[in-house]
């Protein structure tokens, strides 16, 4: 894995940088004996805004990052295949850079999910950033109104009527986000969650 650094208000850098590096991906699959003497190669990102310090290690001679962020970003893109998503972010960084995004049509983004992730004790919104070199990037647009709806009756506790409208999701337009909240659906049918519950989904897994 590799992690990455960036200065705050810099979110067209740090934009930018994903959208090369999701582009040489594509370049290099699309070359000749990917799949057969090459191996076919895939991404999963997880970003997030915070403070960092760089604290200096004696046994490898090295600075290291460490700061209560970049274990949040580790945690969100260990889920990023979980929700068939490449690129997954906070809430926090989507406010950081929603006006970049909103200005350049290269990008776009849709809502994923409330979780509580593996080990953190503050709940966090998922969004997936979505980019035009994606081949499903209009098909993955195209599905946030249903997606909208859907979660809207999942957060009503109407089960049915929630994995009804993911499994379309599925179905038509492919993505295994839908299969993943229709099974989360049958879940939580299977076990009411109590009074107080608002839809935040804790994740057990890093």
């Amino acid at each position: 894995g590799v992690m990455g650094v960036f200065p705050e208000d810099n979110a067209k850098y740090i934009l930018e940088n994903i959208y090369q590096l999701a582009r040489r991906m594509l370049i290099y699959n699309d070359s000749r004996g990917v799949g057969v003497s090459k191996p076919r190669i895939d991404i999963g990102c997880g970003i997030t805004v915070g403070e960092v310090s760089f604290v200096y290690y004696t046994l490898d001679e090295r600075h290291h990052a460490v700061g209560h962020c970049i274990h949040e970003a580790a945690r969100i893109e260990g889920v990023s295949g979980l929700y068939d998503a490449r690129i997954l972010v906070s809430d926090r960084f989507l406010n950081f850079a929603e006006g970049f995004l909103n200005s350049d049509p290269r990008f776009s983004y849709r809502f994923i999910d409330r979780v509580l992730l593996k080990g953190f004790r503050e709940p966090l919104t998922l969004f997936e950033l979505l980019l035009d070199n994606d081949p499903r990037f209009e098909i993955k647009k195209n599905s946030i109104p249903l997606y909208s709806e859907a979660y809207a009756k999942y957060c009503e506790r109407n089960w049915e009527a929630a994995k009804e409208l993911f499994c379309q999701i599925y179905e038509e337009y492919e993505l295994g986000l839908g299969a993943v909240m229709a099974k989360r659906c049958d879940i939580l049918a299977s076990r009411s969650p109590t009074p107080d519950w608002n839809g935040i989904w804790e994740l057990k897994d890093k």
